[in-house]
């Protein structure tokens, strides 16, 4: 086999496994979520700006604050595009939904990577077998989208474990440091 079929035979399974994983997700994105406290953080972060004194949190103290550095992290990725929006005259709801597009593409992306590190380190028949035990998890799709602490912090996750396999671990022991933090809410 000439190393041109090869390379076009794996980028081939390469995308294959991530437009299975993506087409699975986007049909997952249209379910409801019941998590508000990072919704209503990433909503004072994008509409309110810099003007503090208008954010929820300050009349509702509560779980908001605790959860602030994750939504403040994918308020910054995703507010072009909801300025975007905003221009557009588009209503809130559609702020919502490109949040957890953000939400979702961060995780997949890591996903991704983690994903290519079991390539590396085992080959591509363990590589098929993660995919498809992946693809078939209901709950993991389901909630890649969903602004959780918990799924803020797997992106992270996802990413140690990744440099784990590489065989970086200080890289590795940092980032679950930093997951720690995500989860457990020590957050400042």
């Amino acid at each position: 086999m000439t190393n041109q079929r090869r390379f076009r035979r794996i980028t081939v399974t390469i995308w294959f496994w991530d437009e299975s994983l993506l087409s699975t997700y986007s049909w997952y994105l249209t379910l409801r979520s019941k998590k508000v406290s990072n919704v209503q953080a990433m909503h004072d972060i994008l509409y309110h700006r810099f003007h503090i004194d208008n954010f929820d949190y300050l009349e509702f103290p509560g779980v908001v604050p605790r959860t602030f550095i994750g939504a403040l992290l994918v308020s910054l990725v995703a507010s072009p595009i909801v300025l975007i929006a905003s221009l557009l005259h588009l209503p809130k709801f559609y702020a919502l939904l490109i949040v957890r597009m953000v939400i979702g593409c961060i995780i997949l992306y890591t996903l991704r990577f983690f994903r290519q590190q079991i390539r590396n380190k085992f080959g591509r028949q363990v590589e098929t077998f993660f995919v498809i035990l992946t693809s078939i998890q209901f709950h993991f799709l389901f909630y890649c989208s969903r602004p959780l602490p918990n799924i803020l912090a797997l992106g992270i996750v996802n990413l140690a474990f990744g440099y784990w396999f590489q065989g970086r671990f200080l890289c590795c022991s940092k980032l679950f440091g930093v997951a720690i933090v995500l989860l457990i809410h020590l957050e400042l």
